[in-house]
């Protein structure tokens, strides 16, 4: 007997007749016992490796090569399995496909077969079926409801349910035209009620319109009475709209007289203030166009006199920028090399930035 680990579950399986055939077992112990034993033949060494010092660099060293050895194992492994597994598929495909081919010619054979075979049955369900079709079609028009199978009755049952559907049928219509008339009478009685409740109405609403016009009557001369009163108070009322109206006139004439002669002389005194304003700003004007220039020439000779006040002091600063770039030390390692970069980078900024400033002075 032999063991494979189970590709889905992971568990350890026997390979034993039960599961596989001989030959398969066999081609499957020739092709994975070498990748065992060799695995086996490493597990203890593997087993035997433990590093717990960072120090250890012989222990992790033989920890890689001990891994990198399985790898190999494992690997080649792998190649064995995508061989055995692709031969395996085509296997499958050939079972499935002679398989198939069977299916196919036997089928038509057993539907055909099948069809021969249930030959009187069928026919028999069509007679039930045509039956049943038959017994609906004749009680459809007596509207009749039924809950069995009506082809599994016998002829004198179906006889009795069509007669029973006949005589519900009569009934029903009998019943229907009764209960029209009857709808039909109380709606005559309703109408001539209805009749006799409007001829009531219609003798109060007239009693009322006539009640009424005798009313309207009464206000129509109360009316003639208020419009002659009416009349009286507007023209009094329009008499005295002209005499206020003439008034308001001449108090209009008066209040534009005092308003032109205030506008007159606003416009005086508006004229004389821009008047003055004008020399004010003229005046404004020249002092501040002096001013600026006394300012300007005072503020030229100032930047003249620092200017050559500070020439010293940028040839000190211009000359220590040159110096600066001198000061990177010559180095001969790799290392040594990127960092003297790095600082000839950063002394060429410094170096840079001092010409700045010194050009400010």
């Amino acid at each position: 007997m032999n063991e494979v680990i189970d590709a889905e579950t992971g568990a350890i399986v026997l390979i034993t007749p039960t599961n596989v055939d001989k030959s398969t077992a066999v081609t499957l112990q020739n092709g994975f016992q070498p990748f065992f034993a060799a695995a086996e033949s490493l597990r203890e060494r593997a087993l035997a490796v433990t590093v717990t010092d960072a120090d250890d660099t012989k222990g992790m060293k033989e920890a890689r090569g001990v891994r990198l050895q399985l790898k190999e194992v494992r690997v080649s492994a792998k190649k064995v399995h995508k061989s055995l597994k692709e031969e395996s598929l085509r296997t499958g495909k050939a079972i499935d496909g002679l398989y198939n081919l069977l299916v196919y010619r036997i089928s038509p054979l057993e539907e055909a077969l099948d069809e021969q075979e249930t030959y009187a049955l069928r026919k028999q369900e069509e007679r039930i079926q045509a039956r049943r079709e038959e017994r609906a079609s004749a009680l459809i028009d007596f509207e009749y409801t039924h809950h069995t199978d009506l082809a599994a009755l016998t002829e004198e049952a179906f006889a009795s349910v069509l007669a029973d559907a006949k005589d519900l049928h009569e009934l029903r219509q009998s019943r229907a035209r009764r209960d029209k008339e009857e709808r039909q009478a109380a709606a005559i009685a309703a109408a001539e009620a209805q009749e006799e409740r409007l001829a009531q109405r219609q003798a109060a609403a007239d009693a009322a319109a006539k009640a009424q016009e005798e009313h309207l009557g009464q206000l129509a001369k109360e009316a003639a009475e208020q419009e002659e009163r009416l009349k009286a108070e507007t023209a009094k009322r329009k008499a005295a709209e002209a005499a206020l109206a003439k008034e308001r006139a001449e108090a209009e004439s008066k209040r534009k007289a005092v308003e032109a002669a205030l506008a007159k002389e606003r416009a005086e005194a508006e004229s004389k203030r821009k008047a003055v304003e004008a020399a004010l700003a003229k005046e404004r004007a020249e002092a501040e166009s002096k001013a600026s220039a006394f300012k300007a020439a005072e503020t030229a000779r100032l930047h003249a006199e620092e200017k050559a006040a500070q020439a010293p002091d940028r040839e000190k600063l211009e000359s220590f920028a040159r110096n600066i770039l001198t000061m990177v030390p010559t180095v001969s390692s790799k290392e040594g090399k990127r960092v003297a970069k790095e600082i000839a980078s950063k002394v060429e900024a410094l170096a840079a930035w001092v010409a700045q400033q010194a050009a400010t002075l």
